[in-house]
């Protein structure tokens, strides 16, 4: 049974389609199951630097991205923010918030303009209580996001600036569609050392040091020497030019 017809209709867009099933939640869905649980979905439009929920506000479902790019950050007292997560399509966010029973502890904001398919928490938990394969589907979501802040924070506190620069270069290209010597970073440069724990002079220092291992960097555009690159760019010495730690970075926060 082809999905696709069914999801047109739904979704309103062809090309919204193969970014719902790409993501983790619909992942191995039977066509049915997949259908019906698109059904009870709700597809938003959101301008860049929109706020789709900000800390603490009470979470109203969860959303995947179908277009367009979406950060996820906390507020300090002080007014600063510390970027957690830079998402884009195929990818989803608020799971564990929905289900953390308590205000929201993050904000979450458009970095560009953004159509995403929201289930609201209602509609939800009914899903994971009638489907099986769905349920099991959010479970590996969580999972996935109590690595993905495990390894996030080994990878800010153990690692050398030019090696976390290098290693979300890296991300990003494979994200994009695989190995290649010509990408586009999808996100401002200070919003990349924000996640990374960097100031955005250490960040700028970084990608100095990355030039003369063959990995150009102007402005958004990213070209490498060959494909593979990146793949030891991070590993290549003298990474005790810079300190293992920014001093002045803001500090992660859990």
């Amino acid at each position: 049974m082809n999905i696709a017809p069914a999801l047109n209709g739904i979704l309103g867009d062809t090309k919204r389609v193969a970014p719902l099933l790409r993501s983790r939640l619909f992942g191995e869905l039977d066509p049915e199951t997949a259908e019906r649980v698109a059904r009870v979905g709700i597809i938003r439009k959101f301008e860049r630097n929109v706020r789709i929920i900000n800390q603490g506000d009470s979470p109203v479902g969860i959303f995947i991205i179908l277009e367009g790019r979406v950060k996820v950050f906390r507020c300090t007292e002080d007014g600063d923010e510390i970027i957690t997560r830079l998402l884009g399509p195929s990818e989803s966010l608020l799971e564990n918030v929905v289900f953390y029973g308590r205000p929201s502890p993050v904000c979450a904001e458009t970095e560009s303009d953004a159509v995403l398919f929201a289930i609201p928490s209602s509609s939800l938990t009914h899903c994971i209580g009638s489907f099986p394969r769905f349920a099991m589907n959010m479970l590996g979501v969580l999972s996935e996001r109590t690595n993905e802040l495990m390894y996030q924070l080994e990878l800010v506190t153990m690692h050398p600036a030019v090696e976390r620069v290098a290693h979300f270069l890296l991300r990003v290209m494979l994200e994009s569609g695989g190995p290649k010597v010509e990408f586009t970073l999808p996100y401002e440069k200070a919003e990349v050392a924000n996640h990374l724990g960097l100031t955005p002079e250490t960040f700028s220092r970084c990608l100095k040091l990355l030039s003369a291992r063959g990995i150009q960097v102007q402005g958004r555009q990213v070209r490498l020497e060959a494909r593979d690159t990146l793949c030891f760019a991070g590993l290549q010495g003298p990474a005790q030019q810079l300190p293992q730690g920014d001093p002045h970075a803001r500090k992660p926060v859990g």
